[in-house]
């Protein structure tokens, strides 16, 4: 998990967030962006 979040705040610097990391229905931490060179993510979690 803490990987995923490190990465994700690297990502966002510069960029522009669509949604937060928040737990969802299908995933304990999910998360969009657009970086600064324009590229979308999507950063999930599963857990164990």
């Amino acid at each position: 998990m803490e990987e995923v979040k490190s990465c994700y705040d690297k990502l966002k610097e510069g960029g522009t967030v669509d949604m937060e990391l928040q737990e969802t229905f299908w995933s304990k931490s999910y998360g969009t962006l657009t970086d600064k060179f324009g590229i979308l993510w999507q950063l999930s979690y599963e857990g164990k």
